[in-house]
């Protein structure tokens, strides 16, 4: 099975819901809850939420949830870092490095394309 990334418009949401609760470790239930837990801690303090590490977008799009949630749309910013893609490669001279990127993209394939994230974002309302 291939691990690269699918736009999401490929999934039906109801199965995807489904399979997600039927096959997955109880430890992605406790990643949501933990980021909700997070979140709760935020809501209401100044400031805004800085993701480092997009990857896929799960992580962003749920603190964008919680945003639409617990406060508002435009409450407060939401940022996300990533290279948008493929794991760079340029400037990695350590062979454990490469080895690392080489293994990491062959168990979990490569990140959501920028455009992507955008576009599943504006569908669901969130700016």
């Amino acid at each position: 099975m291939s691990k690269s990334y699918r736009p999401p418009a490929d999934i039906d949401i109801w199965d995807a819901e489904n399979v997600f609760y039927l096959k997955s470790h109880p430890s992605r239930l406790a990643k949501l809850l933990s980021h909700y837990e997070i979140y709760k801690q935020v809501q209401g303090l100044p400031g805004a939420i800085v993701e480092c590490g997009v990857y896929k977008g799960a992580s962003l799009t749920r603190f964008a949830s919680f945003r639409a949630l617990l406060e508002n749309d435009h409450g407060r910013s939401i940022y996300g870092f990533d290279a948008f893609g493929a794991f760079p490669t340029a400037g990695v001279q350590s062979e454990a490095d490469q080895e690392f990127i080489t293994q990491f993209e062959s168990a979990a394939g490569g990140g959501i394309p920028r455009s992507d994230l955008e576009d599943a974002l504006a569908v669901k309302g969130f700016s």
